[in-house]
């Protein structure tokens, strides 16, 4: 019974397993922006974002070890707890946490471009403006504080690499 669950693939479609990404003109909007505010565009990555969201729990995915595996005795699988690169459904789960997480921090998103955010992050303080690129995100605000605040909030989601001032994207 459980190998013709494993061999069977599930169909899902493409709204359920795609996520939205930053498209070229968004980008040069939040640039033109950052400039036009004169203020520096910082950058951060999401390491293994992938990998750090769970599986819905009314999913279940199982996968064979590899051969020779010292952990497991031939013929058991491996029941997954979290996401994995190559998981049909990985992208669209790990964006809906993002998007999740920065509203819970007070942002909100374009309903034209689901890839940018703006929001209040402290009373009577400047917005910020996020976009976001898969696990890459960019962001600026005409203050430190606020700018400091995002870090601080967007950390609590998992190992975030700050890298400053955006070089290249």
């Amino acid at each position: 019974m459980l190998g013709s669950k494993i061999a069977s693939k599930a169909l899902w479609s493409k709204e359920a397993t795609t996520a939205p990404i930053m498209s070229q003109l968004e980008l040069r909007i939040l640039t033109s922006l950052a400039v036009f505010n004169r203020q520096v565009l910082n950058n951060c990555d999401k390491k293994q974002a992938f990998a750090q969201s769970s599986l819905p729990s009314n999913e279940q995915y199982f996968l064979r070890p590899s051969v020779g595996c010292p952990r497991s005795t031939p013929g058991t699988y491996w029941k997954l707890i979290c996401l994995l690169y190559g998981l049909h459904r990985a992208p669209r789960l790990w964006i809906e946490k993002l998007n999740s997480h920065l509203h819970s921090m007070g942002l909100k998103s374009f309903a034209t471009s689901p890839c940018l955010f703006v929001g209040h992050l402290i009373d009577g303080a400047p917005p910020i403006n996020v976009g976001i690129y898969v696990g890459d995100i960019i962001y600026f605000s005409s203050s430190n504080e606020v700018e400091r605040k995002f870090e601080g909030l967007l950390s609590k989601i998992g190992d975030v690499d700050f890298m400053g001032q955006v070089s290249h994207f």
